[in-house]
């Protein structure tokens, strides 16, 4: 899938890998590797005729850590 090969490049290089994900799409990268930062975003949508709240969050593949 080509979400697993970003981010084993993000890996392989020491590449940031972030990304906006719907709160239902959120499980899905988690798989991969993502983690949530922050809150989710709530977006108001009714200006653009469309009822509801939608929920976005920002999700990041944490870069490792520099060995000592």
């Amino acid at each position: 899938m080509l979400v697993d090969w970003g981010v084993q490049q993000a890996k392989k290089t020491n590449a940031y890998a972030g990304l906006e994900a719907s709160a239902d799409g959120r499980p899905v990268y988690a798989k991969y590797g993502f983690q949530q930062v922050g809150p989710l975003i709530e977006l108001d949508c009714s200006r653009f005729g469309i009822a509801g709240i939608f929920e976005m969050a920002n999700m990041v593949v944490p870069r490792p850590s520099a060995s000592p």
